[in-house]
């Protein structure tokens, strides 16, 4: 039922609220679905407190940073709000746009929050948003750089949201695009940026391989049981096609050599060739471009000169997904990252 007092969440304090629901195992599909908002009234400022101080309540947090984000009627209301950063919609919204998750508090299911954030974000930024509400993980200012989730969406709910969209409402061909790009699946945001490195088009910079499915598990027969003491692994990048993976030498995992060795020879008994890949190699283009060829060579693939600005193309894109900044000396958070001190884990 319609409530004049209901408060639209949207944008980024949306996508907070689904990335720390993911970590309790809820999603978008547990709450009800609302009709698209009637705005009956006008939204007032003291909604927008009210809506603040019962959406702090249901996620167990102390303060939610800054100003939220919400969806008002007009370019009038915009002015008058306070104490939100407000913003309209002027298309039709989607069906299913909206769900109610408390009394007076609704929040833009997450893919429209993709439609919603599409216009602000670069292709690449985009597609790695994509990669992150489809994989395992949500960016934040933590000691990790992201916390743990159980998975926002689906890539399949995705497109299907999307198919229901008319073709000209703003935002869908920019996540069409972001949606071809993305992985599902990746438990890291150098998972996802490695994975579109390798895979999108050699004009857009990357190397144009075929495609891998992330965190692969493979089930191990008895003799390899018996080597590595496990009844299965997962690996980081595998090509069924070639049985060839890679494995993702983060700075937190793969540091036992002997564990990584039985895993090495547990996985050959199985046929499976596993290379390992640091943030070293793919920030090197010499070094990457020989795990590249070995992959292409594989598939039996020839690795065709470069097209007329590539090396640019390609030095942007690194650039986009692997954003360095010299003076922090790590990697920049996108700007939807959550902030520390609404993590539930930092």
């Amino acid at each position: 039922m319609i409530d004049s007092n209901d408060v639209y969440i949207s944008h980024i304090t949306a996508l907070w609220v689904w990335a720390l629901l993911s970590q309790r195992g809820q999603r978008a599909t547990s709450f009800e679905t609302v009709p698209p908002p009637c705005f009956e009234g006008g939204l007032r400022s003291s909604n927008v407190q009210a809506a603040r101080a019962t959406l702090q309540e249901f996620l167990e947090v102390v303060d939610i940073p800054g100003e939220i984000d919400v969806l008002v009627q007009s370019n009038h209301q915009r002015h008058i709000v306070r104490n939100a950063r407000t913003h309209t919609w002027k298309a039709q919204m989607p069906l299913g746009s909206y769900r109610r998750i408390c009394d007076n508090v609704l929040v833009c299911c997450p893919e429209f929050c993709l439609m919603q954030m599409s216009n602000s974000l670069s292709p690449v930024e985009l597609a790695l948003l994509t990669c992150a509400l489809a994989g395992n993980y949500f960016p934040a200012d933590c000691s990790k750089g992201f916390i743990e989730t159980r998975g926002i969406l689906n890539l399949m709910s995705l497109e299907r949201f999307l198919s229901d969209v008319p073709s000209r409402t703003m935002g869908i061909r920019r996540c069409g695009k972001a949606l071809s790009y993305a992985f599902e699946g990746p438990r890291s945001p150098m998972e996802s940026a490695t994975a579109l490195l390798l895979t999108m088009g050699r004009r857009d910079g990357g190397y144009h391989l075929p495609r891998p499915t992330l965190n692969h598990r493979i089930n191990l027969g008895r003799a390899a049981k018996q080597i590595s003491g496990t009844d299965h692994y997962v690996i980081d990048f595998y090509w069924p096609q070639i049985r060839f993976g890679l494995e993702y030498n983060g700075i937190e995992y793969h540091t036992n050599v002997s564990r990584d060795l039985r895993r090495e020879l547990a996985l050959s008994e199985e046929g499976i060739t596993i290379q390992a890949l640091t943030i070293e190699q793919v920030l090197d283009q010499a070094q990457l471009r020989s795990v590249v060829r070995r992959i292409a060579e594989l598939h039996g693939l020839r690795l065709h000169r470069p097209p007329a600005g590539c090396p640019q193309a390609r030095y942007n894109l690194i650039n986009a997904l692997f954003p360095w900044d010299p003076d922090l000396r790590k990697f920049r958070q996108p700007r939807y990252a959550i902030p520390q001190e609404f993590c539930l884990e930092a």
